[in-house]
């Protein structure tokens, strides 16, 4: 899909839209389009189609759209539609007050607007994480906070975060004192008593090594300090498509957010970014660190069979953070009792990287190969055995 003139060269912002569907006219190659939910109205950037997540897209209907929005031209250069969230809260990280009656928090899919019911609906300080009883207005159709509630300790309200890049400093926690990790330019405070996750399905070993590239993935508290995580070593592929997309400047490189719910980063050298349209595509990039020891991509790679590069659906290998109920995800995923997180156990299980032959591939080949064998043995048994 060519990129939209409104869209091209301008960073985008990811944000998820919840409420009523009070009108949705689709762009054309030719027109822009237009998206209502409750009382906010976003355009739609020409030739920018949208896509659905398993939810019937009827005016009246309650839903969500999760969507990718042009900073300067203020357009939606990808959007997708969702159920409406469901479950007795939503959680986030709180951004700021967007007015009195209002505020905004990222949560799983994005930067998400609510209203205020009253001002009795406390707020915290931004980057705090928070979680609100909520209901639709009936006669705006927004997204209404009714009530603070807590963050619960079952990690199923928890931040989950995706670090990559080269382990700089490793302390483990102990039962008095906190920790600490460095991947590349961020350093993660560890909380006291968390002890090494690990796979709970397979190895538990901490094998964290300073000096190397690896990934830590990890749930965090309401102030921002490790509960439980896990690393592993840092993939050479990644395949995913950004939620959101900051450009590069003279001296930074570009940031693209590859995971709504874990606002996984990989950083875009300016060579690289004319040649994408992050903002709504998915992507297979070969991975390296830089002098920070930060992931970057190196180039972009060919993709296996079955993923379009610059356009479809794809799951982060890397991430491999399912949704979360952090912002209660519009399809509900199961979360442990146990310390382990869904988030860790998907984050430990091996993935297969662009190129590689899948696991029913490779059983078609060695059945062919079998095959043509037997045959083979026959013919020659059939013309040199006696009859």
């Amino acid at each position: 899909m060519a990129t939209p003139a409104e869209a091209t060269s301008e960073g985008t912002n990811a944000l998820e839209i919840c409420g009523t569907l009070r009108a949705h006219t689709a762009a054309s190659a030719s027109a822009e389009g237009s998206l209502r939910i409750g009382s906010r109205t976003y355009p739609v950037a020409t030739g920018v189609g949208a896509g659905s997540g398993g939810v019937e897209v009827a005016v009246g209907r309650d839903l969500c759209a999760t969507a990718s929005i042009g900073l300067t031209s203020g357009r939606l250069v990808r959007y997708l539609f969702f159920p409406m969230l469901s479950g007795d809260r939503v959680c986030g990280n709180l951004i700021r007050p967007t007015a009195v009656d209002s505020f905004a928090m990222r949560s799983d899919f994005g930067e998400l607007t609510l209203q205020r019911a009253t001002q009795a609906v406390g707020l915290d300080n931004p980057g705090m994480r928070v979680c609100y009883a909520y209901q639709v207005d009936g006669g705006t159709g927004d997204l209404v906070a009714t009530a603070k509630v807590p963050v619960r300790d079952n990690f199923s309200d928890r931040e989950h975060l995706t670090r990559c890049g080269t382990v700089k400093a490793y302390v483990p926690a102990t039962a008095t004192s906190s920790g600490q990790i460095t991947i590349g330019s961020a350093l993660f405070r560890i909380d006291a008593g968390t002890v090494y996750t690990g796979d709970p399905a397979g190895d538990r070993t901490d094998r964290t090594t300073v000096g190397q590239a690896m990934c830590v993935i990890s749930t965090l508290d309401t102030g921002g300090d490790i509960v439980e995580y896990l690393t592993r070593a840092m993939d050479s592929n990644i395949t995913a498509t950004a939620s959101a997309y900051t450009l590069p400047s003279a001296s930074n490189p570009g940031i693209a957010i590859l995971s709504y719910q874990s606002r996984f980063e990989l950083r875009i050298p300016a060579a690289l970014d004319a040649t994408l349209d992050l903002a709504r595509s998915t992507y297979c990039f070969s991975i390296a660190v830089d002098a920070n020891g930060d992931m970057t991509a190196s180039a972009v790679a060919p993709c296996s069979p079955g993923v379009a590069a610059g356009g479809g659906t794809a799951t982060p290998t890397v991430t491999a953070s399912p949704p979360t109920s952090a912002s209660v995800s519009p399809t509900p995923t199961p979360s442990l009792t146990l310390a382990p997180s869904p988030s860790l156990v998907a984050a430990a299980s091996p993935t297969t990287t662009p190129g590689e032959p899948g696991a029913p591939e490779f059983l078609v080949v060695v059945g062919v190969a079998l095959v043509a064998v037997a045959g083979l043995v026959r013919y020659l048994l059939r013309r040199w055995l006696p009859r």
